[in-house]
């Protein structure tokens, strides 16, 4: 995140690690690589290096996990700003001054620095730069790439140069939103449980494989020597690959539908 004019400036889309966040993602990437990566070839001059590009691939994975949970997390504050739009819009005021009593109010609801806070403060700076209400939240919609802010920036944007009724536009606007945002919160909600089903499933074959090899380790025996044996438990654990990954599409499909 930088500073353009005193304005927070992030785009949402991306997710920047810190050093912390690189090495706890980049150790757990390895030691889960090598862990798997031995229970199918049982060689630790092989395993090695190759968890490496394992720790990279985890790396790819969270950071763009953590990317949807930061948009998330903006959306939840963002309709939380919405409704204070609403309020402050009703009591009188213009919309310039509703994002001042919007910022107040999730400064009370939070009490701590957030997203949403930061985007407002802003806003508030450059309004006092005297840039243009409806560009700053066509411009925050675009960081974020969240679908309903950019409609909500165009919409603002479009009742503000036609002169319609701003209340009622943004009333039903910030309806429309959170409908949206409570349909989100059933559906990760029923989620959630068959993610940890899927989990579970994951770790079933690692498990009979680590079974195997500690109690009859002279049965697997042929398939980590030879040409044909390492053919095999390569193909297995493309299968293995294939059925995660698969898995993880699906429940991503019902998470976004």
């Amino acid at each position: 995140m930088s500073e353009i004019g005193g304005a927070a400036v992030k785009d949402y889309k991306k997710y920047v690690f810190t050093l912390q966040e690189r090495l706890r993602y980049g150790l757990c990437g390895a030691a889960g690589s090598f862990v798997i990566l031995y229970l199918f070839y049982q060689n630790v001059l092989f395993c090695i290096p190759a968890s490496g590009a394992g720790a990279i691939l985890y790396m790819m994975y969270q950071k763009k996990q953590l990317a949807a949970g930061q948009r998330w997390k903006l959306m939840l504050e963002f309709k939380d700003a919405m409704d204070s739009f609403v309020s402050a819009l009703t009591a009188g005021y213009s919309m310039e001054n509703a994002v001042t009593e919007a910022y107040r109010d999730l400064q009370l609801m939070y009490g701590k620095e957030t997203a949403m806070l930061r985007e407002l403060r802003g806003i508030r700076q450059q309004l006092t730069l005297h840039k243009p209400l409806d560009g700053l939240f066509l411009d925050l919609g675009r960081r974020s790439g969240l679908e309903d802010i950019i409609t909500f920036a165009q919409i603002y944007s479009t009742a503000r140069r036609s002169g319609g009724n701003l209340v009622r536009v943004m009333r039903r606007t910030a309806g429309n939103i959170s409908g949206k945002v409570e349909i989100e919160r059933e559906i990760q909600t029923a989620v959630a449980g068959k993610k940890m089903e899927a989990g579970c499933m994951m770790a079933v074959p690692l498990l009979i494989l680590l079974y195997l090899q500690i109690f009859s380790p002279d049965f697997l025996a042929p398939l980590y020597c030879g040409l044909t044996g390492r053919m095999f438990m390569t193909a297995v654990l493309l299968v293995y690959a294939a059925a995660v990954m698969w898995s993880r599409a699906i429940l991503r499909g019902i998470g976004q539908g």
